[in-house]
């Protein structure tokens, strides 16, 4: 938890880099990608910087404190995840109109697919697994974008476009 709360502000750069290669297919929604994933980073680091305190207040079993901070909490975390997978549409519905800088494959490492298949990979996990499927809830919305950026990086560098200038 601490480290995401470092690592999360790391995506505005990951985003930049996505928003490059994407404009190719269309300067218009690369913007829009680019703006709610700016928009979305300090949001969904504010979210991650609670976790620790929320599971703190999950353990303690004191059901008046859970629903309070379920009340407070759920709405920004459901905001957050709504975001990221507008975010993550609008990356594959670009990758998917063959005129991004990235190759079609990438659709299927693209952070909508991964965040499905690590969803489906907790709701098939046995429960004897529970540490792994923890790993994979809480690296949630990281994770798909934690495989996404070196491939994104892999196609700017391959096009040659890798560069920090808008």
């Amino acid at each position: 938890n601490y480290l995401g709360v470092y690592f999360i502000p790391l995506h505005i750069l990951g985003f930049f880099l996505v928003f490059r290669a994407l404009r190719p297919a269309s300067l218009k929604w690369a913007r829009v990608f680019l703006a709610l994933g700016l928009y979305l980073t300090p949001v969904g680091v504010g979210l991650h910087g609670t976790l620790a305190f929320v599971g703190d207040i999950i353990q303690s079993q004191d059901t008046t404190l859970i629903d309070r901070i379920r009340d407070y909490w759920q709405p920004w975390a459901y905001s957050v995840a709504i975001g990221y997978a507008i975010v993550s549409a609008l990356i594959l519905m670009l990758i998917l109109t063959g005129r991004s800088l990235y190759p079609r494959w990438a659709a299927l490492v693209s952070p909508l697919v991964i965040a499905a298949l690590t969803a489906a990979l907790i709701a098939v996990l046995p429960a004897s697994a529970a540490s792994v499927k923890a790993f994979f809830a809480l690296t949630g919305l990281n994770l798909p974008l934690m495989v996404f950026f070196p491939i994104t990086t892999w196609v700017l560098v391959r096009h040659r476009e890798l560069s920090m200038s808008i």
